[in-house]
């Protein structure tokens, strides 16, 4: 019976130069994020998030981030919670959540994402939304060892 040999490079040696940069959030964010005021309504933000084309929106009171909604957000409120979509209002049902800055790095928004429970991050600059971060986009742009763990980063192997 015949072994299988692993194949190998040429050069088992790193590559010279300088260590690569860390990965930004400004390389992996969607930039110009949906915003919405808190007043807005669960019918406000699922129209504009089909328009848009995105599966989060960031939600605004007096210019200042109040939180996340997501697409899943607005399924649970309305169907599981009984809510009327076009009564309930953003600001009562957003999912709070920090900003990370968009000098950041992937492993620190990961890290921020993890402590919050939270699958959307808002990316700022200099405190006002630039952008928005999703684990799964995390998952794909890392090789953060924290998180090769989830299930997004699994999957993100077999591209």
């Amino acid at each position: 019976m015949m072994r299988a040999r692993r194949l190998t490079t040429a050069s088992a040696s790193p590559p010279e130069g300088p260590p690569a940069k860390p990965v930004r959030l400004s390389d992996v964010m969607t930039p110009d994020p949906v915003t919405l005021p808190v007043t807005a309504s669960l019918s406000d933000a699922a129209q504009r998030m089909t328009s848009a084309d995105v599966s989060a929106v960031i939600v605004l009171e007096a210019g200042t981030i109040r939180g996340v909604l997501t697409d899943g957000d607005i399924i649970v409120r309305t169907i599981v919670e009984g809510r009327h979509p076009a009564r309930t209002k953003l600001g009562d049902i957003c999912r709070r959540v920090a900003a990370v800055e968009q000098t950041a790095t992937i492993a620190e928004a990961d890290r921020l994402m993890r402590r919050q429970s939270a699958h959307q991050l808002p990316v700022t600059a200099r405190g006002r939304p630039v952008g928005i971060v999703s684990a799964g986009r995390l998952a794909m742009a890392s090789s953060v060892p924290a998180c090769e763990d989830t299930a997004v980063s699994r999957l993100a192997r077999y591209r």
